[in-house]
């Protein structure tokens, strides 16, 4: 009976982490038809989600090492903040669709990161699975809407993005070991949470953020979505569920959002041509043989 509760629950988290990080790409061009800055939007996200896990990380900080909490800052940055940011302002020019396609790069990434930096192994089956994901993502950048073959320079913000994940789980992985991850989530969140807030507060804003709430609630609705359930909610489930499985199960998530988010996608009218479909077959494929061959 134990048994059985675990598996639904493993597997409950599963959807619901698949769900919430699928539907982040459409909540950001929601909160982008409203009227809202990248940056507002990217902001906003951070500060709802800090509003959601702040009292867990005043709880928390008092039980990491002093000399941990730059490193879990900076790790707020390079995989919340920044990537927020980088993300809202690619989804200006390049639909959600193809966001949530790229955004599976990220266990690439991660691979190539681990070797550059960290000196991890490499095989000769992980080389192929690098090149078959980074043809699929060339594919992606060079294809418009229309089919037509032309550089997509926005898509490339993305791929920064998906590196910057990459170091992230590297940094945590090499540098912030022994710490729970419920600490470092709750305390990194809330890191990017100040950081945008103080931008915010600094640029002047809020009170446009403040009139086109008024004017736009279901774009406002949106980013405080996406911070609540796409970044606190959801990393909290992951971190819970990476505690009773293993991360290997876990980054199978990977595959599943860019699905999500193509089905959002298309149900708003967005164009996908073969060569989108064929290069998000690249990049899963890709992913797929850097994790079996690991």
């Amino acid at each position: 009976m134990l048994k059985e509760h675990k598996t639904f629950v493993i597997w409950g988290s599963f959807l619901l982490l698949t769900l919430a990080w699928g539907s982040s790409f459409i909540l950001v061009k929601r909160a982008l038809q409203g009227g809202f800055a990248p940056f507002e939007i990217a902001s906003m996200r951070m500060i709802a989600a800090m509003a959601v896990l702040g009292i867990p990380a005043a709880i928390s900080i008092p039980k990491i090492p002093r000399e941990k909490l730059p490193i879990i800052a900076i790790s707020g940055l390079i995989s919340m903040l920044i990537p927020a940011f980088l993300f809202c302002t690619a989804q200006v020019h390049i639909n959600s669709s193809v966001a949530s396609i790229l955004n599976a790069l990220t266990p690439a990434f991660t691979f190539i990161v681990g070797i550059m930096v960290f000196q991890q192994p490499i095989k000769g089956m992980q080389i192929l699975g690098l090149l078959i994901g980074f043809i699929g993502s060339t594919m992606l950048i060079l294809v418009n809407s229309k089919g037509e073959f032309t550089l997509n320079h926005y898509a490339l913000l993305i791929l920064v993005a998906t590196f910057l994940y990459g170091t992230n789980v590297n940094l945590v992985k090499n540098k912030l070991a022994g710490i729970k991850s419920g600490h470092i989530s709750a305390v990194a969140v809330s890191a990017s949470g100040i950081s945008a807030l103080i931008y915010l507060l600094c640029s002047g804003n809020i009170p446009h953020i403040y009139q086109n709430g008024l004017e736009h609630p279901w774009a406002f609705g949106a980013m405080i979505l996406l911070g609540a359930m796409g970044t606190a909610f959801a990393t909290v489930v992951f971190n819970y569920m990476l505690t009773m499985t293993t991360s290997v199960f876990a980054s199978a998530i990977t595959y599943f959002i860019p699905i999500v988010g193509i089905m959002w996608g298309v149900l708003d009218g967005e164009v996908l041509v073969f060569w989108h479909y064929l290069g998000m077959l690249f990049i899963v494929g890709g992913v797929i043989i850097l994790n079996r061959f690991r």
